[in-house]
């Protein structure tokens, strides 16, 4: 039994007996005196088991067990480390083994379920063939404990979860499966929590920092979500409205919690003045060709400020030496580079992008990272936030671009440093019109691509209305569908020299 359900059997008898001793003695004020002293010391009783709590012995997670062949491993963010397992078949079985170290007396599985018209799934869970939890219906969507008594020696154990639902419409979901020792007195926890700075424009971004102790898990609410570790950092990203962000720690004796506020203040945007604009051009290539012609062109073009880096979609995990020198060689001219990294629509695992990442930097020492085929919908959002703080924490002032290719959700500028706002033809551009919130921001926030501009001329009406359209990054291309952006347009000098001349002085 738990310290809270033994204070509560406790507090049951004490009342019963409170109540016997107050109908008899009530006329005596000595005996009133024996009832101030009973609740007295009921007082240090219920302080004591408040600090009196067991310890953990050993926590298995789902993921590493055995799983039968319908269930799956899924990526959940309010999980610990990040994921769970599915059942989705009746009769179906986790199965494993653990070490103790030392006695446990109690249990706790992790676990949520969904519903049908038919209801929920239920758990069954056995330890060494002994049933420790008996068809229990998981009737959440949320992470719930379902608690168990059991009495362990300091040994290896078998243990097997079971999905003993006779339902086929609905999912049990498992995170950790946490073991217990005797009750020990732990101490009250508590957390720092503070964001810095707490005041910023728009666009600006701000850092949540926090420790707690005497907590086993912390999770994020309000402005942000999912599980956090107990002490660490967090960059908000770029944001465009005032933000809070609350923290909720738990512990064997107790949860603590505390929010802060971000207040973002808006940027004013001078009005009347040109937008200084950057050349930003996608280099796609093949590692294995020469890559001369590449830096030769770069090198003879004044005001490229930036390069898509994109040889084969990716960086390989092996250096390419011509490839590498090419980079080295436009570093020096001072054009800035991303790294290309596919997320097709949001559906790349976050661990396999942060690889990509990783080998752009070991392998080339790109920190810049081009995100394509990023997803439109407000759902993805979370996902591109959590790579762009990823980029920012492994290198400072590294930056991120969106490459959405339509004007997203407005949400989206707190997912990445640079959005794409257009990706597409010149005939389309022309009857493309941008929502006002988009003025409230930096021009340099803006890339638009616009290729199939077939002259100088047209290319020149583009740059003027990116600038219009409260766009730094561009660039402009005659050439057209599957090979765009392989080759240079023919009129790529004149284009340099009009992106350099559509700046205020």
């Amino acid at each position: 039994m738990f310290p809270n359900e033994i204070l509560k059997d406790d507090l049951n008898k004490e009342t019963v007996k409170n109540k016997s001793i107050k109908n008899k003695l009530f006329s005596s004020w000595w005996k009133i005196g024996l009832i101030i002293l009973v609740v007295a010391a009921l007082g240090g009783y219920v302080y004591f088991a408040y600090l009196t709590s067991p310890s953990v012995i050993a926590t298995i997670q789902a993921e590493s067990m055995i799983l039968p062949a319908s269930a799956s491993v899924i990526n959940n963010s309010t999980a610990s480390g990040g994921k769970a397992v599915k059942l989705t078949t009746p009769g179906t079985s986790l199965t494993g083994t653990f070490n103790l170290p030392s006695k446990a007396t109690s249990m706790i599985v992790i676990a949520h379920g969904s519903n049908c018209s038919q209801g929920w799934p239920a758990l069954t869970v056995n330890i060494d063939n002994l049933r420790v939890i008996n068809n229990i219906s998981v009737n959440s969507n949320n992470w719930q404990n379902y608690i168990a008594n059991v009495s362990l020696a300091s040994s290896s154990h078998t243990l097997k979860l079971t999905d003993t639902s006779k339902l086929t419409c609905r999912s049990l979901y498992i995170d950790d499966i946490v073991l217990y020792g005797p009750s020990t007195i732990t101490p009250k926890p508590t957390i720092s929590f503070s964001a810095t700075p707490v005041s910023i424009t728009t666009g600006a971004s701000s850092v949540l920092t926090w420790n707690s102790t005497n907590v086993s898990s912390c999770t994020a609410s309000g402005d942000w979500v999912g599980k956090e570790p107990v002490t660490g950092s967090y960059s908000t990203g770029a944001l465009n409205s005032t933000q809070k962000y609350s923290l909720d720690c738990n512990g064997i004796s107790g949860n603590v919690a505390q929010t802060v506020t971000v207040t973002v203040t808006p940027t004013v945007i001078a009005t009347g003045n040109p937008t200084c604009q950057t050349l930003a051009i996608p280099m796609f290539i093949n590692q294995g060709a020469s890559n001369n012609t590449w830096y030769d062109a770069i090198t003879s073009i004044l005001g490229v400020g930036v390069i898509i880096a994109n040889p084969s979609n990716r960086p390989g995990t092996a250096v390419n030496n011509a490839f590498l020198t090419t980079l080295e060689n436009i570093k020096t001219v001072g054009t800035s580079i991303y790294g290309y990294v596919d997320t097709a629509n949001a559906t790349v695992s976050i661990a396999n992008v942060e690889a990509t990442i990783n080998n752009w930097k070991s392998l080339y020492g790109v920190t810049n990272i081009f995100f394509d085929n990023v997803s439109t919908g407000v759902a993805g959002e979370p996902y591109y936030q959590t790579l762009t703080n990823y980029v920012h924490q492994q290198t400072a002032n590294s930056e991120t671009i969106l490459n959405i290719g339509t004007v997203p959700d407005q949400s989206y500028m707190n997912a990445g440093d640079i959005i794409v706002t257009f990706e597409g033809d010149y005939a389309t551009y022309q009857n493309t019109t941008f929502p006002a919130w988009v003025y409230k921001y930096s021009a340099s926030r803006f890339y638009n691509i616009v290729y199939n501009v077939p002259n100088q001329g047209f290319m020149t009406d583009v740059l003027n209305q990116a600038e219009t359209n409260n766009v730094s990054y561009v660039y402009v291309t005659n050439t057209i569908k599957p090979n765009l952006f392989n080759s240079f347009p023919s009129y790529i000098s004149s284009e340099a020299k009009a992106v350099q001349a559509n700046c205020s002085q």
